[in-house]
């Protein structure tokens, strides 16, 4: 047998393995990568889901403050609005007692006309 020939056969015989092996590893690395990968991104929606839901309860939160405190503003404002129909009321009452009054007391004071 040629010495050559055997060694050629026995480096590519290694070369084969190598391969086998190196392309082995290549596989379960990506599959390591795409694994890591996928729970690095499934870690990151979790995280994003929490922050914006927290973001949307303190908005949520805010807004409900915001429309009592409208709410409130329009309860005073109506209070307010009545009070003055009331004071209204009783300025136009006083108002027309007095006039009835003087009216009265004009017709009493006016001698009688008298009719021919």
């Amino acid at each position: 047998m040629d010495v050559e020939q055997l060694r050629a056969d026995l480096v590519k015989q290694m070369n084969q393995q190598w391969e086998s092996i190196l392309e082995a590893r290549h596989t379960q690395l990506r599959e390591e990568v795409y694994r890591q990968v996928r729970r690095d991104l499934t870690e990151f929606a979790a995280q994003t889901l929490t922050a914006s839901k927290d973001l949307t309860d303190q908005r949520l939160v805010e807004l409900i403050r915001l429309i009592e405190a409208a709410r409130i503003q329009d309860r005073q404002r109506i209070a307010a609005a009545l009070e003055q129909v009331e004071l209204n009321r009783l300025q136009d009452k006083t108002q027309f007692r007095n006039g009835l009054q003087t009216l009265v007391a004009r017709a009493s004071e006016a001698p009688p006309t008298t009719q021919n």
